[in-house]
């Protein structure tokens, strides 16, 4: 909630379009480039600008985790999850 006393600080970026020097440094030809794109803002632009941490942990690990912390489930049935998907995904 903001309050009168609220400092807001906004950085505003420049658009940002890959060029060939991008492209040449960053893509591999097995990974999509839209994949390269977004990794590469996600890290150069939005965690560096902003001063974060980047995750490399799944978003349904991160949803788990807050259920067991909220004892919506247990661990045991976070796991048992987990591996039912790795099954789907072979």
């Amino acid at each position: 909630m903001l309050s009168l006393s609220t400092t807001l600080q906004i950085k505003v970026y420049p658009v940002f379009k890959p060029n060939e020097y991008f492209w040449a440094h960053h893509w591999k030809p097995e990974q999509p480039k839209w994949q390269v794109f977004a990794e590469v803002v996600r890290r150069e632009v939005i965690a560096k600008g902003f001063g974060l941490k980047l995750s490399d942990v799944a978003m349904e690990d991160k949803f788990a985790f807050k259920d067991v912390a909220k004892g919506k489930a247990t661990l045991e049935q976070v796991l048992a999850k987990k591996e039912e998907r790795k099954k789907k995904a072979q």
